[in-house]
């Protein structure tokens, strides 16, 4: 209240105090009362999303139609293998529908546009909230034509709609974060500038809790680790929940990338580790370009990131696994502070060593996550010794635990270059003794002009191991 009203009231013989009223208005709900209103809240949220549920529930037998759908479409007769009302709601669900290795429909414009095409013919809006699914499970599918063609005709009919059903209602308030790729990047400022976090978004559009899952949302869930403005350790960990609900790999690319930048940059040795193992379990394993390959509906700066991240998360791997192997392999510091100078050039490496081995190094937590493919088992006469395998541009570079071993420098070009990939009954088949000296005991090298060769650790190693590797290896 202004000062000059206060004043007119005390003139006229009114006494009334503003704050007065303001703290006699906040006792009127006690906390008890404040905490019941909260229970029931959420009760009346789940039987809303109950609701939702069961209009939005699609039939469970869908597959009878997406195999029926393949099958009258290959042999050009859908109006009468695909002319039951029930089945045809069920293939309102199909475009998304993935069996047994089929290709989905909506990878393909020919069968998108049939399927969309027989329904027109014998429409139902029954069929609006299964091919709004479809549209919203494959919003990032790599055939962006056939997408585009669904979305065109759902939004459409989702317009046209004039029945009274509250889930379509719903779709029908929100259509402007649906109408273009950018719909899904709209809503998750929305959101954000409403306070309201990813796991609520569904929820906000009134679609059933578990569409989280969906692809649409992962530029949401983009936006949220962008903006938010909690503290990194909150953020990561309501990313994490989340990332246990939404199975996208393509989202698993695009915010896993984001994490590992942000801590190359900034470390957290605690949030690394998670972020490691998650990478590699949802992604997989750097080393193999392959896994870490992003979308095509990735934006150019979004594949940067990916491949930017591959490569430090590789970088971040290779760094644990040589302090391991020359602590728990080799008791060698010299050898490992010298390797751990070059792993952010070694691009895949592989451990090779007995059973005894890859069990001790199970209980080492820097490695354990990663065994599977950075280790292979050794039987025979070797199995006390072990050798780690490191690529390194054209180069094949093999240290073995055994000091009288020699180091050995393999180009790739040579026919004798054992590979990261073969199976190894013996340390002796990574050796070729009929390979050059290309270092001596007092430091320097034998011949700067040899490319491949052999190289011992004994005195100054050191530096002419450098020095090949400078100018031979990275060159």
């Amino acid at each position: 209240m202004h000062p000059s009203q206060k004043n007119s009231l005390k003139n006229v013989g009114f006494h009334f105090s503003f704050e007065a009223l303001e703290a006699a208005a906040a006792e009127l709900i006690s906390p008890d009362m404040q905490s019941e209103l909260n229970v029931r809240k959420e009760a009346l949220s789940t039987i809303m999303d109950q609701h939702v549920e069961r209009e939005m529930q699609p039939d469970r037998n869908i597959r009878i139609a997406f195999l029926k759908f393949k099958a009258a479409y290959r042999n050009g007769d859908l109006e009468e293998a695909l002319s039951d009302r029930t089945l045809m709601r069920r293939l309102s669900y199909c475009p998304a529908f993935y069996y047994d290795g089929y290709p989905l429909i909506i990878e393909d414009e020919g069968e998108t546009k049939a399927l969309l095409a027989h329904l027109e013919r014998n429409w139902r809006d029954a069929y609006i909230i299964g091919l709004f699914s479809s549209m919203i499970q494959c919003w990032e599918c790599e055939n962006r034509a056939a997408l585009q063609i669904l979305r065109t005709f759902i939004l459409q009919k989702i317009k046209d709609y004039k029945g009274n059903r509250h889930s379509i209602l719903r779709l029908q308030q929100h259509i402007r974060f649906y109408e273009n790729e950018s719909g899904a990047g709209e809503l998750g400022h929305e959101l954000f500038s409403n306070g309201i976090g990813p796991l609520l978004a569904p929820e906000y559009l009134g679609l059933p809790r578990r569409w989280l899952e969906y692809e649409y949302f992962s530029q949401i869930i983009s936006v949220y680790f962008e903006k938010g403005e909690e503290n990194r350790e909150t953020r990561y960990h309501q990313i994490f929940k989340i990332l246990q609900i939404h199975p996208s790999k393509a989202t698993a690319k695009r915010i896993l990338s984001k994490m590992i930048l942000e801590l190359y940059e900034d470390p957290d040795d605690q949030l690394r580790e998670e972020v490691k193992r998650l990478a590699f379990e949802r992604i997989g394993d750097p080393a193999f370009e392959a896994f870490w390959m992003p979308p095509a509906t990735f934006s150019e700066q979004e594949k940067a990131d990916t491949e930017q991240a591959r490569i430090i998360l590789n970088g971040w791997i290779t760094a644990q696994f040589i302090s391991v192997f020359f602590e728990v392999c080799i008791t060698d510091e010299r050898r490992k502070a010298f390797w751990l100078g070059f792993s952010k050039m070694i691009t895949h490496f592989r451990v090779i060593g007995s059973n005894g081995m890859l069990q001790e190094l199970r209980r080492d937590s820097r490695v354990a996550n990663f065994l599977e493919t950075r280790f292979q088992v050794l039987g025979g006469r070797s199995a006390s010794k072990s050798a780690i395998m490191m690529r390194m541009n054209k180069y094949t570079l093999i240290e073995f635990s055994d000091t009288g071993f020699a180091f050995y420098a393999y180009r790739h070009d040579n026919p004798h270059c054992p590979s990261l990939n073969a199976v190894y009954t013996g340390l002796e088949e990574l050796r070729d003794a009929s390979m050059p000296i290309i270092s001596i005991s007092d430091g320097i090298l034998l011949d700067e002009t040899t490319d491949e060769g052999r190289l011992r650790h004994a005195n100054q190693w050191e530096a002419p191991f450098r020095q090949f590797l400078e100018k031979h290896v990275l060159s």
